[in-house]
């Protein structure tokens, strides 16, 4: 259970929280140390620590992400980490600077079928990224980019916030696909229209939480069919909620919703 947010906080509830022993200085409770994990970001690393810092400090779980990792699922690594998949619990998630959690196909970051009553906190010093959606061909709109973050936790009792300090951001959307127009062609009297061919170039990608470029057209016969340049694909979402409620602090590329 969490340290009170407000109000009297003892060196005795502090030691019980994080399992110290008395008697004890404050200095024996720095963030990172053996006692406090790196989840509980109010408390200080060094110097002047006081009672406030540890308002809402947790003892529990911290998940700490130090090497890059694709399709990550948060619950499946809190599980192994010592997290209670059936009693829920506080779990601290860090990732790293300049580490990378990027989808591949997926998204980035999966919640997990959380159960009730979890407190989660995740706190972003890297990267995270959804995958970049596939440009289009032969008139086609580019794909969706994919989602940085998607929720699925169970709702009851939970509470979720995530703290970006670093990058964060859904997958651009693909390029579109860049007109084509048949050629006509002539013989011994006879007219016919051609395959398609491509006279526009391929939209851009789009960086993160950005919409994929349009495709180009260009110039062809006028007497034979032209396929117009399709549109890009959508930007993933940074934080997809799904009617879920989760606070965010810091930027996000993207829709958060």
């Amino acid at each position: 259970m969490a340290l009170p947010g407000s109000g009297t906080l003892t060196f005795a509830q502090i030691a019980t929280e994080f399992s110290g022993s008395q008697p004890n200085s404050l200095s024996d409770y720095y963030r990172g140390g053996s006692l406090v994990g790196a989840g509980n970001t109010n408390v200080p690393t060094s110097g002047v620590i006081s009672f406030s810092n540890f308002y809402g400090a947790s003892a529990g779980i911290t998940l700490t992400y130090s090497a890059n990792a694709t399709n990550v699922n948060l619950l499946t690594d809190a599980v192994a980490a010592g997290f209670n998949a059936t009693a829920g619990g506080t779990l601290f998630v860090v990732i790293n600077s300049g580490i990378t959690l990027a989808g591949s196909g997926t998204h980035a970051i999966t919640s997990g079928v959380f159960p009730a009553n979890s407190l989660v906190t995740i706190t972003n010093n890297g990267t995270v990224s959804g995958f970049t959606g596939a440009s289009g061909s032969g008139g086609n709109q580019g794909s969706g980019g994919g989602d940085a973050f998607y929720a699925n936790f169970t709702t009851s009792g939970s509470t979720w916030s995530i703290v970006n300090n670093g990058t964060w951001g859904g997958g651009g959307g693909g390029g579109g696909s860049g007109a084509s127009r048949q050629t006509l062609y002539h013989s011994k009297g006879f007219e016919w229209c051609d395959t398609p061919t491509n006279i526009g170039s391929a939209g851009e990608a789009g960086g993160l939480g950005a919409t994929g470029g349009t495709g180009s057209n260009g110039s062809g016969s006028a007497l034979c069919q032209l396929y117009a340049a399709a549109g890009g694909g959508a930007a993933g979402y940074a934080v997809r909620k799904n009617s879920r409620t989760i606070s965010t602090t810091g930027t996000f590329l993207g829709t958060v919703g």
